[in-house]
């Protein structure tokens, strides 16, 4: 800045004023001298001027006095320029409490300058009250019809907040983009909150409704209009519906009043919007037939297939079922694919769907003509659709049987598949044409099942219908073993049937067994069983099937066996078969009888009423087929005396062994034993082979049998001798039964000692002891005997009795070694001490000896009491027996007790006194007469000589006397050949 002078006051310089401005003209001034139409000057005019809501009225009010044209353009220019959603609100709030006149004024002049959708979205952010008053002016003429543009922005409106709503994930801006005005983009009105957005709607629509009395008045206005809008647009629309309360029920109702192509576009919205196809038929189901076939006709325009209307009908009422199955077929579609539709949805639906269709006058011909000829497999599930709707298969049947024998075959085949209705299959055949029965037949057969499962189900009472089946299937081409697989499941009476229609046709037994045997056994066997049964010889079945083979006959025989009550005629011509063929035939019986549990008395019981050949040639058959040798048995025992005694020689001249027969008496029949053994005797048993048998088991049996050989000739001794001869040791039980039966003990004995070998005799002797007879009782027993029993019977019980044995003493060996050298092993000579009971040695020595305290020897072997002081005389003479055994043997016991039992008896000719005993005195006599013949003397007497050598040679002095006659005596003795041990 310049400097002044001090003391010169500064003086500013004048400023210069600006021109005044010219004064602006009042707002309403400046309105009506724009024209009366031109909105956007209005605008223009309003950007000048600073206009709240407030002063709006009164310049309104200015501006209608002068020009109402002006007015309402004023108004909608207004609008136009409010910039936010809250000033559009404020405003419309203002205008929804003027007057009448105005309101109406202001909102026709917004709706006619086209802010209609900015008017509906002030409607959805004012309270209803206000909201409804605004909707009314826009919506209604002064006639109170609706306005179209006022129709056309609602819908623009929703379609927008729709689409908003279903956008709502996406975040919006927090500050709009610069704009003109609020009311400029129809976007605008949407970009707030989606819960704001959904507020308006719901008010809008509630405006909509008070003002057209529903909403769905309002809806049905609008989708009227929507026919050109594109499916974006139309999906938006039903959003905003669906927010504004609406259902699709509601909706697509409108839709209908609106006419077929406002129902169209509105389905094709629906479906856009990704709702299904159900909830529009469900919309629908209730309605009128015409209704519900426009909207199917429709959703048909739309790609919608039958096949998704039926899967929404699955599980619905059936009054809905109908309604639909009936539109369908009011739009068209056809029958059959209407049930193909059906079945790919289950059983229930199928049903459903069959019984709408007769319910709506369809004929069940037609339907099963329309399922038959449809390329589709949908007939059976037609059929069983039916048949649960009380359809049997007579009516089914004859429903399509005027349409031709391919329809019948068709239903045929469905029943047969579902396989449970064959009675009445099986029923309806008995009166059927033969064109018909055998297209039925084939049906069956193609269903793949069996004639069986129709014959298997006639009546007794129709059974004549099985000759039509039968002859139904030949005459289709089938062959024997097909015709006869078929009756796998046939029995009884009807299987006879079927059997016998195979022949009355013309058919071979030959045909038939080559057939028949070509199945399974149990078919086979059951299928000849019913040839004769049918009265077919049973001789023609089995030449027929012995001409196929041996196994072939087999089954034949089998099948007759197992299955047949009397069997005589089958008996007969087995019995007049060559053996190879015969003996076959019995192991199939056997086994038949066997397998099936009936055993072969009935046979037997034939043959012994035939004859005894024929029962004789039975049994022997039996036996060689199989193991019936119980049965047999079982039934002889059963069948008397004589039975028994002819099955048991066919048996054994059929190989079977004794022991197997009597093993089975010993189980199962032992009373009768005896009878069996009396049998087997009379056809040729041997007794040694019966016996062997009988006494290797119980003492009983043993007694049972033994007393039927005997009965029979056959002796104690031989029954011992057959017993001996076996390498068992059944002597024992032997002798126990000849002692049950009441033999003597003297038998016994008697039938041992008679064994040709000392053995032999030794063991059955033994086998009295282990019964417990005492050697005495042996003995005594013996002694009744004739003969040389007792020595016998004693020197063999000697053995009984091992006692304790010594070696010669030496002076007994001195006198042994003097007298008898080396004839006599002297050192393997012993004494035995307390061997024999003194029971035995004293009825020895009284009854045998008559002298007590008498030794006596066996073998090498002295016996002697022990109360007796041996002395060496004694010792002598007992050796000379001993020397007498290795000369002669055993044998000389023998001789020794005959000699001692004689009168002779020891005394060699000497004087019977004390003398004579003691040294022989007396004898010389004798002994000179005898000339030295040591033979002509017992074997006692040989004893006594010896002994009394010694006595007069080497005894007591006292006792020693001249010896000279003994002499030639004692040299025989001595010089006789060497002993062996």
């Amino acid at each position: 800045m310049n400097p002044t002078k001090p003391g010169t006051p500064s003086v500013p310089p004048a400023a210069k004023k600006p021109p005044a401005a010219a004064p602006k003209p009042p707002l309403h001034t400046a309105i009506l001298k724009l024209p009366p139409t031109d909105v956007a000057a209005m605008r223009k005019e309003l950007a000048n001027h600073t206009v709240t809501v407030a002063h709006f009225g009164p310049a309104f009010a200015k501006i209608a006095a002068q020009s109402p044209q002006h007015a309402a353009t004023f108004s909608a220019a207004y609008a136009r320029n409010l910039a936010t959603s809250e000033e559009v609100s404020h405003f419309f709030g203002t205008v929804a409490v003027a007057a009448p006149a105005d309101r109406k004024a202001i909102v026709v002049a917004n709706r006619e300058n086209q802010n209609g959708i900015g008017v509906v979205h002030a409607v959805g952010t004012l309270p209803d009250a206000q909201a409804e008053a605004i909707m009314r002016d826009f919506l209604l003429e002064e006639n109170a019809s609706v306005n179209l543009k006022a129709i056309d922005n609602l819908g623009e409106w929703f379609a927008g907040a729709g689409e908003a709503l279903l956008a709502a994930h996406f975040p919006l801006p927090e500050t709009a983009a610069a704009h003109d005005g609020f009311l400029d983009s129809v976007g605008n009105f949407f970009k707030g909150a989606a819960q704001t957005v959904s507020h308006a709607v719901q008010t809008v629509g509630k405006a909509v409704g008070s003002v057209l009395g529903g909403i769905a008045k309002g809806v049905t206005h609008i989708v009227g209009a929507i026919a050109t809008w594109t499916v974006d647009q139309t999906k938006n629309l039903i959003h905003g519906f669906l927010q504004a309360g609406q259902t699709i029920a509601g909706i697509v109702g409108s839709a209908v009043q609106a006419g077929y192509a406002a129902l169209k576009k509105t389905l094709q919205g629906i479906l856009a919007l990704g709702r299904a196809v159900g909830e529009v038929l469900q919309s629908v189901a209730h309605l009128a037939i015409d209704v519900i076939a426009n909207t199917l006709r429709a959703l048909k325009e739309l790609g919608q297939q039958i096949a998704s209307v039926c899967a929404w009908l699955v599980g619905k009422a059936f009054d809905v079922v109908k309604n639909i199955v009936q539109a369908m077929i009011h739009i068209g579609e056809k029958l059959a694919d209407i049930l193909a539709a059906a079945v790919r949805f289950g059983a229930a639906l199928v049903s459903d769907t069959v019984k709408a269709l007769i319910a709506v006058g369809q004929a069940v011909g037609t339907i099963l003509v329309a399922a038959i000829t449809h390329p589709g497999d949908i007939t059976q599930a037609v059929v069983v659709a039916l048949q649960h709707l009380g359809q049997t298969v007579e009516s089914l049947l004859n429903s399509v049987k005027a349409q031709g024998l391919q329809f019948v075959h068709a239903v045929t085949v469905s029943i047969a598949k579902i396989g449970t209705e064959f009675a009445q299959l099986a029923a309806y055949l008995a009166t059927a044409a033969a064109d018909v029965t055998k297209e039925i037949v084939n049906a069956v057969i193609n269903a793949g099942r069996k004639i069986g499962d129709l014959i298997f189900h006639v009546a007794q009472s129709a059974i004549a219908t099985v000759r039509k089946i039968v002859q139904a299937a030949f005459e289709l081409g089938q062959n024997m073993l097909q015709v006869v697989r078929g009756l796998l499941d046939v029995t009884g009476n009807l299987l006879v049937a079927s059997v016998k229609a195979i022949f009355e046709l013309g058919k071979t037994m030959a045909d038939f067994i080559r057939a028949a045997v070509a199945n399974s056994i149990d078919l086979a066997e059951s299928l000849i069983a019913a040839a004769v049964q049918a009265g077919e010889a049973v001789a023609q079945v089995f030449a027929a099937a012995m001409a196929e083979g041996l196994q072939v006959l087999q089954r034949a025989l089998q099948g007759v066996f197992k299955h047949l009550g009397p069997i005589g005629a089958a008996l007969d011509w087995i019995l007049a078969q060559a053996q190879n063929v015969t003996a076959m035939a019995w192991k199939a019986v056997v086994d038949v009888l066997d397998t099936a549990g009936r055993g072969i008395h009935q046979i037997l019981d034939w043959a012994k009423a035939k004859s005894n050949q024929a029962l004789g040639l039975v049994v022997a058959a039996l036996h060689g087929a199989g193991n019936v040798l119980a049965q047999i048995l079982d039934w002889a025992k059963t069948a008397g005396d004589a039975a028994i005694e002819l099955v048991s020689g066919a048996l054994l001249r059929a190989g079977q062994t004794i022991n197997d027969i009597l093993l089975w008496v010993e189980k199962s029949a032992l009373g009768a034993l005896q009878t069996f053994v009396k049998a087997l005797l009379a056809a040729g048993a041997a007794v040694a082979d019966l016996a062997i048998w009988a006494v290797s088991r119980t003492v009983q049996i043993a007694k049972d049998v033994v007393t039927e050989l005997l009965a029979s000739g056959a002796t104690m001794a031989q029954l011992v001798a057959d017993t001996l001869a076996h390498p068992g040791d059944f002597t024992k039980n032997l002798m126990a039964a000849f002692g049950e039966i009441g033999k003597t003990l003297k038998e016994m004995v008697e039938s041992a000692i008679v064994q040709p070998a000392e053995d032999a005799a030794k063991r059955a002797l033994t086998t009295l002891k282990e019964l417990g007879k005492s050697a005495l009782d042996v003995l005594k027993a013996a002694a009744e005997l004739a003969g040389s029993a007792l020595g016998t019977v004693f020197t063999l019980i000697l053995e009984w009795f091992p006692g304790s044995y010594r070696p010669l003493s030496a002076t007994e060996l001195a006198a042994g070694t003097v007298v008898f050298g080396n004839s006599v092993p002297l050192d393997q000579v012993r004494l035995a001490v307390l061997s024999i009971p003194v029971d035995v040695i004293e009825w020895i020595e009284q009854e045998v000896t008559g002298q007590q305290g008498r030794a006596f020897t066996t073998m090498t072997l002295i016996n002697f009491p022990s109360w007796e002081n041996l002395i060496t005389d004694t010792v002598v003479h007992e050796l000379t027996h001993v020397w007498q055994n290795f000369q002669v043997g055993p044998i000389y016991m023998v001789e020794a007790i005959e000699a001692q039992m004689s009168k002779a008896g020891y005394n060699y000719g000497f004087t019977d006194n004390a003398t004579g005993w003691t040294n022989g005195e007396g004898g010389q006599q004798a002994l000179i007469a005898a000339n030295g013949n040591f033979n002509s003397f017992n074997r006692e007497q040989e004893a006594m000589i010896i002994q009394h050598y010694w006595v007069r040679r080497y005894g007591p002095a006292t006792e020693q006397a001249e010896y000279t006659e003994w002499q030639p005596y004692a040299d025989i003795v001595r010089g006789a050949r060497a002993a062996v041990a």
